[in-house]
């Protein structure tokens, strides 16, 4: 970037950005050639399959305890007492 030294005396700056826009048409002409050979170059592989697991493992997610700004406590969309609560985690335990 070059400074104009006449315009400083006045308190304008003038920035020469020609240089930056040379600068900017090179950088994505490489992004977009590099992208380009990296399309090409892959090599296709032949790898064994292997055997999933048979079963499926079971949803471990547990009970999912919402509190709104109320403080209410929501579980499933229904809307329980500290009691209830108590009595839904020790029966998912």
């Amino acid at each position: 970037m070059r400074f104009n030294r006449k315009k400083r005396a006045t308190g304008t700056i003038e920035v020469v950005v020609t240089s930056l826009l040379d600068i900017n048409f090179l950088l994505i002409m490489f992004f977009m050639m590099a992208a380009q050979f990296q399309r090409e170059s892959r090599a296709q592989l032949n790898l064994p399959q292997e055997k999933g697991e048979a079963e499926p493992k079971p949803d471990e997610s547990g009970v999912v305890i919402n509190i709104n700004a109320k403080g209410e406590i929501i579980i499933a969309d229904k809307t329980v007492s500290l009691e209830e609560l108590g009595d839904i985690v020790t029966a998912e335990r």
